[in-house]
C-alpha cells in the first residue's frame, strides 16, 4: 500500500517553514509511474502551487533523492 508523509519544520538559518511532503509508492510502481503520483497528490494538497526547479522562486519543491534509486526488472 502507498503512503504519503507530511512534516513541517522551521529551518533555524532563515527562518522559513519547510514542507515536505514524502511519498513511497507501492513496491511495484517504477520510477517514473511514482513521480506522477507523488506531483499529483502534492497538486492536491497544495492547489495552485507551481511545481517548479528554480532557486529564486518564492517557493521551491525539490525532489529527495533516495539513496538508491529503485531497479525494476
Amino acid at each position: 500500500m502507498a503512503e504519503l508523509s507530511i512534516s513541517l519544520e522551521r529551518d533555524g538559518r532563515c527562518g522559513r517553514y519547510v514542507v515536505r511532503i514524502g511519498y513511497r509508492a507501492d513496491a511495484d510502481a517504477i520510477p517514473h509511474e511514482h513521480e506522477m503520483l507523488h506531483r499529483r497528490l502534492v497538486r492536491e494538497l497544495l492547489p495552485g502551487l507551481e511545481i517548479v526547479d528554480d532557486r529564486n522562486a518564492r517557493v521551491r519543491v525539490q525532489r529527495e533523492k533516495p539513496a538508491i534509486e529503485p531497479v525494476v526488472g
